[in-house]
């Protein structure tokens, strides 16, 4: 009965580490996507930026707040 148990948790453990493993994968895609998003959304930003022509932020008040060197 020992032996048996022995075999039982040692293939749980094995699942547990290959779970573990996955998602250790999964965290690290995850983190990689994120900055490339973040990467992506910041260039985005920027461009927007240097489209907005300058007698908008004169003209509008809620740009104004936005200095030279924001756009």
């Amino acid at each position: 009965m020992i032996c048996v148990r022995v075999v039982e948790l040692s293939k749980e453990i094995d699942l547990a580490l290959r779970r573990r493993e996955e998602l250790r994968e999964l965290s690290d895609k995850f983190i990689r996507d994120w900055f490339e998003l973040k990467k992506r959304a910041m260039l985005a930003v920027e461009e927007e930026k240097r489209r907005v022509p300058k007698s908008m932020f004169a003209s509008n008040p809620k740009l104004s707040a936005f200095t030279e060197e924001d756009r």
